[in-house]
């Protein structure tokens, strides 16, 4: 990354799969496949962006941002799985935030409820609609609804913030 565009200053970690389900009927190859892409490919991805990090000269506002989801803390009946791996996270990122802070690398996450994309396309209109009604905004996110955040985590205006966890969910 760093020979084609540069110093690497930002990490985005943003991969996701669901597989709703009871847990009790879920497959292994299910649960696998969150772990593998939810949490171990989020973990690798954000060592080759640190080892990138680490590599050039100290520059300011280095950041990481670990997208994890409003249902690591609130949960949701058939997303356990994916719940327990962006909880995961969370917990990855709080401890790597410790690991960075002296290297001048701040390291936090953002939990985004359930916005209109690809993750939540398969759910049925019915759910859709039950969960917009429990949201205080009335409705399901957008991905520019997170950007703001994204924005401000990786900008000068975050400079003392690290080791948290914002939530993007409508309330």
């Amino acid at each position: 990354m760093a020979s084609r565009f540069g110093r690497l200053d930002h990490c985005i970690a943003n991969a996701a799969i669901a597989h709703e389900g009871v847990l009790a009927t879920m497959c292994d190859d299910e649960i696998d496949s969150m772990l593998a892409v939810n949490l171990r490919g989020g973990i690798i991805f954000i060592r080759e962006c640190v080892r990138q990090m680490l590599a050039a000269p100290a520059a300011p506002d280095r950041s990481i941002t670990v997208v994890s989801s409003a249902v690591a803390e609130s949960g949701s009946p058939g997303l356990s799985v994916y719940g327990a791996t962006k909880a995961a996270l969370e917990g990855f990122a709080r401890s790597l935030a410790r690991e960075l802070g002296s290297r001048g690398i701040r390291v936090n996450a953002i939990a985004p409820g359930f916005l209109e994309a690809d993750l939540s396309a398969t759910l049925p209109e019915a759910k859709r609609a039950r969960i917009a009604r429990r949201t205080a905004l009335g409705r399901l996110g957008k991905p520019e609804d997170v950007v703001g955040a994204i924005d401000f985590l990786t900008g000068k205006a975050a400079g003392f913030s690290t080791s948290q966890v914002i939530k993007i969910d409508g309330g």
